[in-house]
């Protein structure tokens, strides 16, 4: 339980008179402007060394201990906040002033929730790194939290707010940016993970694969590297109920662990061994007491393995973005509720491969297409040269070939085994590959796929696998 001094919050009526509240002394500001909003007479902290040990219940705040804030003035104007007050700390009176925009989450085309945040974009001051201040109407409390840029300290200051007082600060404010770049805003001013001092993106990126075999079209399971904990069914009923709901207990999916919304970092669910394959990940924070956010996104993957008959068949993979979002998960309640629609982890370098083909059958076609940002018409594909005697390694071994394809494409190779076996000295293609590269897909309907014919060899069956990678980015 937190112990904090008197805290006094004396609400001031705002008037039209402009003050310049950046160009005054600190005292004419406090004695004169009439744009005060509130007075913190005095609050005691928490400090830690991470932010992980700042939430942990063991880290309260002590009647009298340092870190302490006294004096602390609220002033609002034009759009632009301004702290003045006094940090005890290590036991020293150090000046706190700083000063900067604030951003409120009104409504916007992908808001699931909103007028209940006001955060701010402030200024460093002295030897203090401002990480977050953060209205929060649903806690009634404004947050404040600093970092010390020598020793990377965290301080924490919990300060009890009136309601009336949030709502009068929101009305009153309007925002300069809107709709998606708005959201950008929120997202990262909320973040106190992503705004610590020399914060590393260890986790920004990954890369996944899963392969598996198949003895002419009937598909068989030969390798999946992530341990399953879910299944599509209860990734797209879940995906549903937000949609329409927006908030739901997470005890409700019993095909659905919880884990892929705790702690801090990616999850992974990646199948293809059922009749529907696809791949789930998700990219978790921790907001304290309880809270984590969540930005998710669940990728349908389309295998094909048709007979066309005279010793041909069709093979191909697609990838398709179905849906992703931003959530909100309480371990204490169980609520999984949605903070932002239409925001979902995004894939770049999007690898699709089918290929590692045995017993001499040979692709002889390769077609392309692909849907992601921005329309772009070229992707990159590649087919894998495997000298005649090996069939054994990967799908996305021995390429060669890069090019840029046109999207749509069809692309025909010599149409036997001995043609392909000349062409490519002693080589012949036995997989083919494209590679979405720098190009986002992140949007529900991105896709990417690839199909060839193979020719089998005097009516032999034959395996044949394939392959996805991808690496993903989150936008905290």
């Amino acid at each position: 339980m937190k112990k904090v001094t008197s805290v006094i919050l004396a609400m001031m009526m705002m008037f039209s008179m402009t003050v310049n509240v950046f160009a005054d002394s600190d005292e004419t500001l406090l004695r004169d402007s009439e744009n005060k909003l509130f007075t913190v007479d005095e609050i005691c902290g928490k400090k830690a060394d991470s932010l992980e040990t700042l939430f942990s219940l063991e880290q309260v705040s002590n009647k009298g201990a340092e870190p302490k804030l006294s004096d602390l003035n609220f002033i609002y104007e034009n759009g632009e906040l301004l702290l003045i007050g006094n940090l005890y700390y290590n036991g020293k009176m150090i000046k706190f002033k700083s000063s900067g925009k604030l951003y409120k989450n009104e409504k916007t085309q992908r808001a699931a929730i909103w007028d209940n945040l006001i955060l701010g974009e402030m200024s460093d001051f002295n030897d203090f790194h401002f990480v977050q201040l953060k209205f929060d109407k649903e806690e009634s409390n404004v947050l404040i939290t600093l970092q010390n840029k020598k020793t990377k300290e965290l301080l924490e200051f919990n300060l009890p707010i009136e309601i009336s007082l949030f709502d009068k600060l929101y009305s009153m404010h309007n925002n300069d940016i809107k709709e998606e770049e708005l959201d950008e805003k929120i997202l990262k001013l909320d973040c106190r993970f992503s705004n610590v001092i020399d914060f590393k993106r260890e986790t920004y990126s990954i890369s996944s694969s899963v392969s598996g075999a198949s003895t002419s079209a009937n598909s068989i399971s030969e390798e999946n590297i992530d341990t399953l904990r879910a299944n599509y069914t209860g990734w797209s009923n879940l995906i549903r109920d937000l949609k329409v709901n927006y908030s739901v207990k997470l005890s409700d999916y019993d095909n659905i662990n919880s884990s892929f919304f705790l702690g801090h970092g990616y999850r992974y669910d990646n199948d293809m061994n059922t009749v529907a394959p696809y791949s789930f990940v998700s990219y978790s924070y921790a907001e304290g007491n309880g809270k984590y956010k969540t930005q998710f996104a669940l990728v349908d993957v389309v295998k094909v393995g048709d007979d066309l008959g005279d010793n041909r068949y069709e093979l191909g993979l697609q990838v398709k973005y179905n849906d992703g979002m931003i959530v909100r998960y309480d371990e204490y309640t169980d609520e999984l509720s949605v903070v932002l629609f239409d925001i979902g982890l995004k894939y770049n370098h999007f690898k699709v491969g089918v290929g590692k083909l045995t017993n001499k059958a040979v692709f002889v076609s390769r077609e392309v297409h692909a849907l992601f940002e921005q329309n772009g018409n070229l992707i990159r594909a590649a087919i894998s040269l495997f000298p005649t005697l090996e069939t054994l390694t990967g799908v996305f071994e021995h390429l060669t070939g890069f090019e840029n394809q046109e999207i749509p494409s069809n692309h025909n190779f010599d149409s036997t085994y001995d043609a392909q076996v000349v062409r490519y000295n002693g080589s012949v293609i036995r997989g083919i590959m494209i590679d979405s590269e720098k190009k986002w897909i992140k949007e529900p309907g991105h896709y990417i796929n690839i199909k060839g014919i193979v020719e089998m060899y005097k009516g032999r069956n034959f395996k044949w696998w394939w392959a996805y990678n991808y690496t993903v980015n989150h936008s905290f």
